[in-house]
């Protein structure tokens, strides 16, 4: 990703801090995805623990950005392999991009309360359904491409 720094949550949030933590029953076994949805997992903690306005600005922009690459990444290898659900995939990825995206504006006109509550109620709930759905039905799909050919 284009980050200038590693994305890393503070050592001090401790786990039931934290919106979203990483653990081996998210993972999809595909390495690149894997590094994604963690670094994901993390700026979306970094976000939900800011209180400085400028900083949350930046961070939700970081947010969109790798959300941005994630989405392209892997839509990439739906196409290269072929993936038979790509059409669902890709609205999901959208329909996502389109809240971040209309979220921010609200940041920008001071609407932290409501950005902060679908980060924080909304967007947990989507990444964990996206991930044993869709992304779960493309590693899969990944794997079996890659033994077969």
């Amino acid at each position: 990703m284009n980050n200038p720094e590693p994305i890393a949550v503070p050592e001090r949030l401790a786990d039931s801090e934290r919106l979203l933590t990483w653990s081996e029953n998210l993972a999809m076994r595909v390495e690149f995805m894997d590094e994604t949805h963690r670094e994901f997992i993390d700026l979306v903690n970094m976000i939900s623990h800011c209180v400085d306005r400028p900083q949350l600005i930046l961070l939700y922009q970081q947010l969109i950005e790798h959300t941005q690459q994630h989405f392209q990444r892997e839509e990439q290898v739906m196409q290269e392999t072929q993936f038979s659900a790509i059409g669902e995939h890709q609205a999901d990825h959208r329909r996502v991009l389109n809240e971040l995206t209309g979220f921010q504006r609200s940041l920008h006109r001071g609407r932290t309360q409501l950005v902060k509550s679908f980060l924080n109620d909304r967007l947990p709930e989507w990444f964990k359904l996206h991930l044993a759905t869709m992304d779960a039905a493309l590693a899969a799909h990944i794997k079996s491409a890659d033994q077969s050919g």
